[in-house]
């Protein structure tokens, strides 16, 4: 009994430490839905189309990923509603090496880029 406990621990542990894929909108409707369930090392994929929201990693580790037309331009348009801020906002200790944000057309934010 103490030897599969062990072994059933040794597993869920292991389990943390792969990295998922989160799809927008199969898997959650809204980037930052998707961004709020992920953990460090996901990927998030976003299909094409517009999507009106802002977005904050929270500290989190991970690449959110838009999608790539055939002519090479991106398809996936993140669109801040001229809200006051940026559309994206990376201020909680989020490494720019490990926090990837790749193939995303932003636009209408009121924020600073630094």
């Amino acid at each position: 009994m103490i030897r599969f406990t062990m072994t059933a621990c040794m597993l869920t542990m292991t389990a943390h430490c792969v990295a998922d894929t989160i799809t927008v909108p199969d898997d959650y409707p809204t980037i930052q839905g998707a961004i709020d369930a992920s953990s460090d090392g996901d990927l998030i994929e976003i299909a094409a189309g517009l999507y009106l929201e802002q977005l904050d990693p929270g500290g989190k580790e991970i690449t959110v990923r838009g999608t790539i037309g055939s002519s090479g331009n991106p398809l996936t348009i993140v669109d801040g509603e001229n809200e006051p801020g940026s559309v994206i906002t990376i201020d909680s200790g989020e490494s720019m090496e490990s926090t990837i944000f790749e193939n995303l057309v932003v636009q209408n934010g009121t924020g600073t880029l630094n």
